[in-house]
């Protein structure tokens, strides 16, 4: 069922999210639709967008067994860990950590493709045509600022060479 990743198999091309029922079974199709379709509506930071799925999928649904029903994931009595977290300081050893504002941005952009899938799975419109999520569902995921982050580069430019012999 698993295939071992390697770097030619095709995951950064795919946009439909085809690698994921050819790596991990037909129980994550439904998975690979919405991810498609909802990339499909997206129109900024695609690439990044698509990483963060990728993301989701290898290292956070697959290693850590999560509901691989979509329903089931989004249940609000279905624990699911904080994917932040797990991004940075991951508990399986062969998974990479990103760092923190990287693991923001995934974290963001999964929030909102879990709200889509809430939305396409569940929403219900009411009298006045606006979306509905019954009170069983719920996004796992909170949008994370970077406020309080600490910034490793400067902002400055740097001092010229000259400038910095002249001072000596």
């Amino acid at each position: 069922m698993s295939k071992p990743y390697s770097p030619n198999n095709g995951i950064t091309e795919d946009i439909t999210f085809q690698w994921l029922t050819d790596m991990y079974g037909d129980e994550y199709r439904t998975w690979a639709k919405l991810s498609n379709r909802w990339l499909a509506r997206q129109h900024k930071g695609l690439s990044s967008k698509k990483n963060a799925l990728n993301r989701f999928y290898k290292s956070f649904m697959v290693p850590l067994n999560l509901a691989s029903n979509p329903l089931t994931f989004i249940d609000r009595s279905t624990p699911v860990p904080d994917f932040f977290e797990e991004a940075i300081n991951p508990s399986k050893s062969y998974i990479d950590p990103v760092g923190k504002r990287q693991a923001i941005t995934y974290n963001n952009y999964l929030q909102q493709f879990l709200t889509y899938v809430l939305e396409e799975l569940v929403g219900v419109e009411d009298d006045f045509g606006n979306l509905t999520i019954p009170h069983k569902y719920r996004n796992p995921f909170s949008i994370k600022r970077r406020t309080g982050l600490e910034v490793a580069e400067t902002v400055r430019t740097p001092l010229p060479y000259k400038y910095i012999q002249e001072l000596r």
